[in-house]
């Protein structure tokens, strides 16, 4: 009969250590394919960041048209760069 002798380690295995190092990705633009495919989604998101233009100034009228213009532009950059 052959013995073998055994380290005890308390019941906890140890993990190797390992290194990693990370390089920075450069961000990809966001995926467009559902903005693209409809129009009626584009639409709704720009309605609702007109929407917000319009409540910070306080809902006065006059500013409908503008709002909706900014907002075009600003989500139409944020989609398509």
């Amino acid at each position: 009969m052959t013995t073998t002798t055994r380290k005890k380690t308390g019941g906890r295995r140890r993990a190797a250590a390992t290194k990693t190092t990370r390089k920075y990705t450069k961000p990809t633009k966001p995926d467009t394919s559902l903005i693209e495919s409809s129009p009626d989604e584009r639409w709704k998101v720009i309605a609702v960041a007109a929407y917000h233009k319009a409540e910070k100034r306080g809902f006065d009228q006059g500013g409908e048209f503008q709002d909706w213009i900014e907002a075009e532009k600003e989500i139409d950059a944020l989609l398509f760069g």
